[in-house]
């Protein structure tokens, strides 16, 4: 592979000309096709790989014995995997499946061996290149744990609809780095995606959107089963033709919040920097979607059992 190709890839990026150049002669390249298993779970690990192109599904399996696999994350181009087999000659822990056409960079325990012999220098360099990607990815892990965390406490205590709402963003801005959010949640009398909780923008500046309405990305999103990642508004040709919303940025990332019987709302997230969110950011949002989605139904019904208490009060008292 030439020395030019690895610069293009995130994790060789910071390394030397002459380092990348040593390099350049020991890995090699690897095509996969979409569902193309890389390694599965178990397996013995002697190679860590870098993606130049594509996208790599990593899921572990639910149960043993099991086919079910859970995603744990989606790599995209740059990043790094499989690195801690080969470092603890452990089998592997995860599996890795190609979610679309992708290329990959492969470094064998045994390249690199060689390469420590014949360059130290260049296989130190590799290796703190190696150990920054591992740290990014676990400071990563820290803010997803921690968000879902503190979620799941907020779901335990939370007496009120809108104390928990006000948590999901808070939490999921802190793990994402987002610039504002709302929630949209489903009027079950007026059709409407009315806005239940913001953040960085204020909520009386949100107007409720019709929940059949195509030109609402809100509405959209929330009538489907997956989120949707905007990396560039203007250049999505999803939001092609649609008016922009007063709470639209450039970069988005929308969550439906679902339940068995139906969709409930959506959750928002925006940054007006184009690409400013991964895949990632958005399996962590959906995931906290669906970790709130019931709770957020029996404290909705707990409202409006509320409201038509006093409204029956009401008309006691008149």
């Amino acid at each position: 592979m030439d020395a030019t190709q690895l610069r293009s890839i995130q994790v060789f990026a910071t390394l030397d000309d002459a380092v990348r150049a040593e390099l350049a002669q020991v890995v090699e390249e690897r095509r996969l096709e979409a569902g193309e298993q890389v390694f599965a779970e178990g397996d013995p690990g002697d190679t860590l790989f870098a993606i130049a192109d594509g996208m790599i599904r990593i899921e572990k399996q639910i149960a043993a014995g099991e086919t079910a696999a859970k995603t744990l994350s989606l790599l995209t181009r740059g990043e790094l995997f499989g690195e801690m087999s080969v470092i603890d000659s452990r089998p592997r822990s995860a599996s890795a499946v190609a979610a679309e056409p992708t290329r990959l960079v492969c470094v064998s325990r045994t390249a690199f061996e060689a390469l420590l012999a014949r360059n130290p220098q260049c296989a130190v360099g590799l290796l703190f290149s190696v150990m920054r990607a591992m740290n990014e990815r676990v400071r990563r892990l820290n803010s997803s744990v921690v968000a879902y965390d503190e979620v799941g406490h907020a779901i335990g205590v939370s007496e009120r609809l809108g104390p928990l709402l006000d948590q999901v963003l808070r939490q999921l801005q802190t793990a994402t780095g987002a610039d504002r959010g709302l929630i949209f949640l489903k009027s079950e009398f007026r059709g409407e995606q009315e806005p239940r909780s913001t953040m960085g923008i204020p909520l009386g500046d949100v107007p409720a959107e019709r929940a059949d309405d195509p030109a609402s990305l809100a509405a959209r999103v929330a009538a489907q089963a997956h989120g949707w990642l905007i990396g560039d508004r203007s250049a999505d040709p999803r939001c092609s033709g649609l008016e922009r919303r007063s709470w639209e940025t450039s970069a988005l990332l929308l969550a439906p919040i679902t339940v068995a019987s139906g969709g409930l709302g959506v959750v928002v997230l925006g940054h007006p920097e184009p690409g400013r969110f991964d895949v990632n950011h958005l399996n962590l949002a959906e995931g906290i979607a669906r970790q709130t989605a019931q709770a957020i139904l029996n404290l909705r019904h707990r409202e409006e059992q509320q409201s038509r208490a006093r409204l029956g009060l009401q008309f006691v008292k008149f």
